[in-house]
């Protein structure tokens, strides 16, 4: 049975990781790929208690954004830098930080101060709205996700970033050929589709959702300024519930993939996987299966060690 792949693109490259293994391969500007693989440990051989359902969530998403963050800083600085001329491409490393930390402020802005502000401009001229929590919650968290999508249409005509979507659909393709349990190739890849239900873009729609739902709960302040007070106070416990829930639904959905019930909740995931996935080239497929037998490396070498161990302990007892 195949193991449980998954990653994410990062820069001219895809980062996979396996139970045991992550990997990240990346085009150079010289047209070669350069791998890097390590071994690590899940949290939850760690920590116990992150084996349970709803912490196991929390855990993986804290896990996979560390990882993530590592992996992008990572395939910048081999991407952007030309090996062959001893200098870095035009946009070098330090203005794409910026250009990421800028963005990330434009996101803070775009995603959590917009959307607050234009509920309170619609509940001024909607009463019911400016009472009612529930009302309130469902505004807020739709103009939330109308601006996160006008935000992944307008960056996706950007031609980085649609790279950067080529190299997802990249990674999905390659993960679907390998849990066919087909050879991995360019060509057996080719047979497959660039979405995945198993994909984190599906996560993070299920979690905006989910975070909307919770944040009807808290309770509602009668002021503008001390109704936002309250939803900041309130965000890390909304956005740990949140994790754990959405991260149970999606393995629901992994597993009961062919229910009516499970295929209504995935179905905005899959439809927002159709706008951060592109079409591969076959090159950006090749980097997304260096990954893959990178981690695959490192499994088969754990399990021959684990092997050798049990043969060892069975001749000495």
């Amino acid at each position: 049975m195949p193991l449980t792949v998954g990653g994410q693109a990062v820069i001219e490259g895809v980062m996979l990781r396996s139970p045991n293994a992550v990997a990240v391969a990346v085009r150079k500007a010289d047209g070669t790929i350069k791998s890097k693989v390590e071994q690590i440990k899940q949290p939850s051989q760690r920590v116990h208690v992150l084996k349970w359902p709803f912490f196991r969530g929390i855990a993986t998403l804290w896990d996979s954004l560390s990882l993530g963050i590592k992996c992008l800083n990572y395939s910048a600085q081999e991407a952007l830098h030309d090996t062959s001329e001893g200098d870095e491409k035009k946009g070098t490393f330090w203005p794409f930080v910026l250009s990421m930390l800028a963005a990330l402020g434009m996101g803070l802005v775009l995603f959590f101060i917009l959307p607050h502000v234009f509920t309170e401009l619609l509940g001024s001229k909607y009463p019911s709205l400016e009472s009612s929590g529930y009302l309130f919650s469902l505004a807020d968290g739709g103009f939330r996700i109308l601006i996160f999508l006008l935000y992944i249409v307008g960056i996706s005509l950007m031609p980085d970033i649609r790279r950067v979507f080529q190299y997802h659909g990249a990674e999905h393709r390659v993960v679907h050929a390998y849990e066919s349990g087909r050879e991995v190739t360019v060509e057996s890849a080719r047979d497959f589709g660039v979405l995945h239900r198993r994909c984190g873009t599906s996560f993070l729609l299920i979690m905006l959702v989910v975070v909307i739902l919770l944040f009807s709960l808290v309770p509602q302040e009668a002021d503008p300024i001390s109704k936002a007070a309250t939803r900041l106070k309130f965000l890390p416990l909304v956005l740990v519930l949140a994790a754990g829930i959405s991260y149970e639904l999606l393995r629901l959905s992994a597993k009961a993939h062919n229910s009516v019930l499970v295929r209504a909740i995935t179905a905005p995931g899959l439809m927002l996987q159709r706008l951060v996935t592109r079409q591969p080239s076959d090159e950006q497929v090749q980097v997304a299966i260096a990954a893959l037998h990178s981690v695959l490396g490192v499994e088969q070498k754990l399990r021959e060690e684990r092997m050798n161990k049990a043969q060892e302990e069975a001749l000495s007892g």
